[in-house]
């Protein structure tokens, strides 16, 4: 906001002192999203906040001399305390300002708010003396500092117009523009599902490396070791000894159960597992213990997936990409589940999952490859996404609109390589996010080796 003298009918007065009226966030830039979410907090709350990664909130400019807005119109330095933050330069040199003036002015001048439980013991000797803001929790923490501020007397010159202020710097009223857009789901819907769900008998239990076999080749229900229900007979998924018997069936939209279960159970089953299938006959590899369905090397001509693009045109994507900097090498790979209504039957959501596995090619633990993976998809955005979506579908249905499961026609599963889609009244104006964009992989610091590899999706004739 600007000083009101500026905005006032009255001569501004060149010797009154400036208000001291700001709140002044000092941290990290590794802690900045915590200072972000703070400066919106508390812009809501109708204060003026100056954090440099908002240059203009509310009209607010960050000040040309920091030293001089900080001594002579911050009212409190909020000071993200962190292990980032304790030996920075910038933080540091702020936080010492501050216990300049709170020995200056007798006055609880910083506030440090504690984000990462960091020990009293590692703390610098000089904030011994001062009562600091557990905020591991944020909403905990945000609750604890507005009381603090309120007791000292907080100034809130904005209180009209900083939940505006705080929406309109969230979302500015220019991104968006006043014409439909279509809005694509990572969800297909079924188009064909067989009726008839089949009772096959089995003449001898099968092992436990003869039934992995059999999950590899034949979507299958399992009753006990030697009755399953099926779509279609398994065809080549077992072994020559074992002898298969057809015993009935039942149209499963017809029967309040089928060998005492539920019929939509045993139907979501096999067309999870008809799915599994047809991944896996198709070449791709599933990690036994995440699920994740994934491109092995060489599955594809130099591991690039060739597709239509969601412009039309002929692009590409790797499936494959050597991770240096984390020592681990990423696979494209995706999840799949079922959802089932009954106004508009089954479909399946697929998730983008990248399968990660380190230098000799094994899997990271789950909490490690976790961490792994938000590091190289942290700055994708929602193109990225989406064109990964359509190169699956793409792979799966061969470049048609169908993706088929199955030989004959009436135990077949059809899948709709087109996404549920929908109309939104307003669009995205996205030459305005552009600049929005570069500005934070600029802030973010990423290098090349982090976003090369998945980002080869620019089209090409």
């Amino acid at each position: 906001m600007l000083d009101p003298s500026e905005t006032s009918n009255q001569p501004t007065n060149p010797l009154r002192p400036p208000e001291r009226e700001h709140l002044f966030i000092s941290y990290a830039w590794e802690d900045g999203a915590l200072a972000e979410w703070l400066t919106l907090k508390l812009t809501a709350e109708g204060h003026r906040v100056w954090c440099d990664r908002y240059k203009i909130l509310g009209g607010e400019r960050w000040p040309e001399d920091i030293d001089e807005a900080i001594k002579t119109q911050t009212f409190r330095m909020l000071h993200l305390l962190s292990k980032n933050s304790l030996h920075k330069e910038n933080p540091s040199k702020e936080r010492q300002l501050a216990l300049t003036i709170c020995k200056q002015r007798s006055e609880d001048f910083l506030i440090p708010l504690n984000m990462d439980g960091t020990p009293p013991l590692e703390l610098p000797w000089q904030l011994a003396d001062i009562t600091y803001i557990p905020f591991h929790n944020w909403a905990n923490g945000l609750s604890q500092l507005l009381k603090k501020l309120t007791s000292l007397g907080r100034p809130r010159p904005i209180a009209d117009g900083g939940r505006s202020f705080a929406i309109e710097t969230f979302l500015p009223k220019r991104v968006l523009l006043q014409q439909q857009d279509t809005v694509q789901s990572n969800c297909l819907p079924f188009l064909h599902i067989p009726s008839v769900v089949r009772r096959y008998l089995l003449s001898r239990p099968l092992s436990e490396a003869e039934c992995e076999f059999a999950f590899e080749r034949w979507a299958h229900y399992k009753i006990n070791d030697e009755r399953f229900l099926a779509f279609s007979p398994p065809t080549d998924a077992l072994p020559a000894d074992v002898t298969v018997t057809e015993d009935g069936g039942a149209s499963w939209e017809d029967v309040s159960d089928i060998d005492r279960v539920p019929p939509l159970n045993v139907v979501s089953s096999l067309l999870k597992k008809s799915l599994i299938v047809k991944c896996l006959q198709k070449g791709l590899k599933r990690d036994q213990k995440s699920g994740v369905i994934y491109f092995p090397d060489g599955l594809i001509e130099r591991n690039r997936l060739k597709y239509r693009g969601y412009k039309g045109r002929l692009t590409r994507v790797d499936v494959i990409g050597d991770r240096k900097a984390l020592k681990a090498r990423s696979h494209l790979g995706f999840v799949f589940s079922l959802r089932q209504d009954d106004a508009n039957g089954f479909k399946v959501l697929i998730r983008i999952v990248l399968q990660l596995v380190d230098e000799n090619n094994q899997p990271f633990e789950p909490k490690v490859a976790l961490r792994k993976r938000k590091r190289i998809t942290k700055n994708w955005w929602n193109h990225q996404w989406l064109s990964r979506h359509i190169a699956i579908r793409s792979f799966l249905s061969n470049g048609s609109s169908h993706i088929v499961i199955g030989e004959a026609e009436s135990s077949r599963v059809i899948l709709s390589a087109t996404p549920i889609t929908g109309k939104l009244a307003a669009s995205i104006d996205e030459s305005f996010l552009q600049p929005i964009r570069a500005t934070l992989v600029k802030r973010q610091k990423i290098s090349l080796d982090e976003v090369a590899d998945f980002d080869l999706d620019s089209e090409s004739e």
